[in-house]
């Protein structure tokens, strides 16, 4: 009786846990004005070889909204507030984390430090700051 919604759930946590990367294609729809996916992930593409090469990078790129700590917050109250949430917070959690610790692996077994931007505040700040 359990099973159906076992394999629900499991489908749950697959898909949110690779739907977030979305916020990737939204960053470059947003500044490049762009819909074309192709083209998105070739500027990915192009913008990591970059990054390897030369060290230097355009940080406005750098916010994927659904990988800020904002973002998690507001996952994890909604996930103490509706069971549906809790499946997928499992998933978000799982590829936030794998995420942070990618980010950590890379910093200390290469110095190359990150780039992503963790906190939508702090991202913001920086962008009216002029210090992005």
């Amino acid at each position: 009786m359990l099973w159906p919604i076992f394999k629900l759930g499991v489908f749950a946590i697959i898909f949110i846990a690779v739907f977030i990367d979305i916020d990737h294609y939204l960053t470059y729809v947003f500044w490049k004005k762009d819909f074309n996916l192709t083209n998105a992930y070739h500027f990915y593409i192009k913008r990591g070889a970059t990054y390897r090469k030369t060290g230097k990078i355009d940080k406005k790129y750098s916010l994927c909204i659904f990988h800020t700590i904002e973002f998690l917050l507001l996952f994890s109250i909604l996930a103490l507030i509706f069971k549906f949430f809790q499946i997928l917070f499992i998933g978000y959690a799982l590829h936030f984390f794998q995420d942070l610790f990618s980010e950590f692996f890379c910093f200390f077994n290469g110095g190359r430090k990150s780039v992503r931007k963790l906190s939508l505040i702090g991202y913001v700040y920086q962008l009216r700051k002029g210090t992005l």
